[in-house]
């Protein structure tokens, strides 16, 4: 006949379980945090009004770009510029805090959009006010 252990004697073999004087824990029991995911959608249209704004502001500075604006893409001009702020700020609040892995390319380029885009606008800002 096999030799069955009770099911008292099975939970004695376990002690308190991973826990209790294993050295080295699992991960899990260990308080690591899973690894964050970024969505590149979300990282891309949040660099999107930046990178529009640029794109207008530098065919509205062009001599021979300023005739192919559109005229309603040029009184878009300070909403547009507005609404890159706002997406600007978020993404630095959301992407910029300090990363323990690696980034992934589209949190780097709206990053690199981004901050780049609001040291423009406050450039622009205060040479015209």
């Amino acid at each position: 006949m096999e030799d069955r252990k009770s099911p008292a004697e099975d939970a004695e073999a376990y002690d308190d379980g991973p826990m209790a004087d294993d050295p080295a824990p699992l991960d899990y029991y260990a308080g690591k945090a899973p690894a964050r995911q970024y969505s590149a959608i979300v990282a891309l249209l949040l660099c999107t009004p930046g990178a529009t704004e640029f794109a207008l502001y530098f065919s509205l500075r062009s001599d021979a770009l300023q005739s192919a604006v559109p005229r309603i893409l040029a009184d878009l001009f300070w909403p547009l510029l507005a609404l890159a702020i706002v997406t600007a700020i978020t993404s630095i609040v959301i992407y910029a805090r300090r990363p323990r892995d690696t980034l992934p390319w589209y949190v780097i380029l709206n990053l690199v959009i981004n901050i780049v885009g609001l040291l423009f606008a406050a450039v622009y800002l205060v040479q015209i006010f």
